[in-house]
């Protein structure tokens, strides 16, 4: 075969297929002249309510709209649950856990609660093991768990998103008063049962117990009351401190100071100068009661009125030798949150009246739950009031007379307890 055939039979298949691979390369596709969807190019998913699937993977590289998904790249704030948002999903990263929007509030999908733990409270995980200790902080994520709040402070905002919990709030108990005086009221109790709180920096704040009366003062003097306690807050739950006791009424009753101040309980009343009964102070309804009122027996007996409980009222001081008035009982809540806490798990009792006369009186009133005990006598440390139990919420005791005003007993800081 000469050259010049060859040569013109390389140029034709050459040629050929070069038309060949065009013709193809046009065939097979066909831009489309609008944006799909259009006529020339179905769309990968059709508008309409039907349901549709596609076969295999589908990635997506920009924001997913209208899917019932919302992102979250990084530790963002988490959105507002509303009509908008209603049946969306989304992921909190703090504490690992999808969420979705529901008629108002953020469900959490995970079985993990969290709370931040801050220095002066105690964390727990299951099984009662302490996670973080009072002089330490972090986030307690646990499937169960618990959190003491004990120190008697202003915590400021924490973190937590919770959900079917138990938790107590105790206020700070009242002072005793310290002339002849009733004894301190109980701080205010609020307990909730399946409590939630979804993605919330709340306030946190445990009240300290009122002072109890200064000693020394004169007569009538308004330093002779007991104080009252701080109240502790949780979020929107708000306990009030618990009343001071009242003090000695002088002439006529005339001295105003002699009624129980009003609180979360009421502080008990001061001994009177007749047989009449002075005022307990009023109790906080839902969290407390009134404080019993103080009296004279017929033989110079002068005994003050028990502060009120979260259990029951204060005990009017009776006119009998030895007869001053009981603090109210508290409430016991060790079956839930364990004898470790409060008085062997009772909280917020109130503190003992005072109790002077004929003999000196030889018992002070009882303070219950960690209450103090009231002051009996003339002589030191008899007529002293008795301090409250820290973390009870407690009322301190009445004093009773010592040719001046005693001093009245402390009352108990407050607590709280969150369990899950």
């Amino acid at each position: 075969m000469n050259n010049n055939l060859i040569k013109k039979i390389g140029i034709f298949t050459g040629t050929t297929l070069s038309v060949f691979l065009v013709c193809f390369a046009v065939i097979a596709y066909t831009p489309p002249t609008s944006n799909p969807p259009a006529d020339n190019l179905p769309a990968l998913v059709n508008t309409g309510s039907s349901p549709q699937y596609i076969e295999g993977s589908l990635g997506v590289g920009g924001v997913l709209v209208g899917a019932g998904i919302i992102p979250n790249l990084s530790d963002e704030t988490q959105p507002t649950c509303n009509a908008s948002t209603r049946g969306m999903i989304w992921y909190d990263y703090e504490v690992s856990s999808l969420v979705v929007c529901g008629i108002t509030n953020w469900e959490y999908l995970s079985n993990k609660n969290s709370i931040y733990v801050p220095v002066g409270a105690e964390g727990y995980g299951a099984g009662g093991n302490l996670l973080i200790s009072k002089n330490n902080e972090g986030l307690l994520s646990a499937t169960s768990g618990k959190v003491v709040f004990l120190d008697a402070k202003n915590y400021g905002n924490i973190e937590a998103n919770l959900r079917n919990i138990d938790i107590l709030v105790v206020a700070g108990g009242g002072g005793g008063g310290g002339d002849l005086a009733g004894g301190g009221g109980a701080g205010g109790l609020i307990f909730k049962q399946n409590y939630n709180l979804y993605d919330n920096l709340i306030s946190v704040i445990v009240g300290n117990g009122g002072s109890g009366s200064t000693a020394g003062v004169t007569r009538d003097a308004a330093a002779t009351l007991g104080s009252n306690g701080e109240n502790s807050v949780f979020g929107s739950l708000v306990a009030i401190g618990g009343g001071g006791g009242g003090v000695y009424g002088t002439a006529n009753n005339s001295n105003p100071n002699k009624s129980g101040k009003d609180g979360g309980s009421g502080g008990g009343g001061g001994a009177t100068t007749d047989t009449s009964y002075s005022s307990g102070g009023s109790g906080t309804a839902n969290q407390g009661n009134s404080g019993g009122g103080g009296t004279r027996g017929s033989n110079s007996y002068y005994v003050g009125g028990g502060g009120g409980g979260a259990g029951g009222a204060g005990v009017d001081g009776g006119q009998a030798y030895n007869d001053p008035g009981d603090g109210g009982e508290g409430l016991y809540f060790g079956n839930i949150f364990g004898d470790n806490y409060g008085y062997n798990g009772w909280f917020a009792g109130g503190g003992g009246g005072s109790n002077y006369g004929n003999n000196n009186g030889t018992v002070g009133g009882v303070g219950h739950s960690g209450g103090g005990n009231g002051g009996f006598g003339s002589t030191s440390p008899n007529g002293l009031g008795i301090d409250a139990l820290a973390n009870t919420g407690s009322g301190g005791g009445g004093g009773s007379w010592q040719g001046v005003p005693t001093k009245g007993g402390n009352g108990g800081s407050g607590v709280i307890i969150i369990q899950w």
